[in-house]
């Protein structure tokens, strides 16, 4: 698309290497004519970088890296909108640790950190890729099962999470 040679412009240029620049120009007048264009970069990659990571722990949790609930609800109002589209079914889990402030309280915070993050991974291996496992808080954890077919998917699934949690955890050089 051709356009304008008076027009301002802007826009971000993405390079193979990571860097980002914007990139302006407007037009260079002699007397009244123009006669060419004034450009201008700047390297904004720091700032991209940033924002990006800000957007990102905003709406994960810094323990397990999971989505938080900011995240969940999101991801859920996408997964209803998706069902509705489609005529399909939206599961939604809700896992609670038993026993977690046993653990905390007797094995120590850093014990029930890496319960949580072990809990995580271990679940979230085993999900469809169009799942999301969110943590909302303390050792509670949701699971969105977007684009079911029948309402029995969501307890098939649910049946298959508690059968991963049948082994224990080793955690602080025990099984819990």
């Amino acid at each position: 698309i051709k356009s304008h040679p008076e027009e301002k412009k802007f826009d971000v240029l993405k390079f193979i290497d990571g860097r980002v620049f914007e990139r302006y120009s407007q037009p260079h007048k002699v007397n009244g004519k123009t006669v060419g264009r004034v450009w201008s970069f700047r390297d904004v990659t720091k700032r991209v970088y940033l924002e990006e990571k800000l957007e990102y722990q905003a709406t994960h949790d810094t323990l397990t890296d999971l989505p938080n609930r900011a995240l969940l609800s999101d991801r859920i109002n996408q997964a209803i909108a998706a069902a509705k589209r489609d005529h399909t079914f939206v599961g939604v889990l809700f896992f609670d640790l038993d026993r977690f402030k046993l653990i905390n309280d007797s094995l120590s915070h850093e014990a029930g950190d890496e319960l949580l993050k072990s809990f995580a991974k271990r679940i979230k291996e085993s999900i469809r890729e169009g799942d999301t496992l969110s943590r909302i808080g303390g050792d509670e954890f949701v699971m969105v099962l977007p684009n079911l077919h029948k309402e029995e998917e969501a307890m098939s699934i649910a049946n298959k999470v508690l059968l991963l949690m049948q082994s224990p955890f080793l955690i602080a050089k025990r099984k819990v």
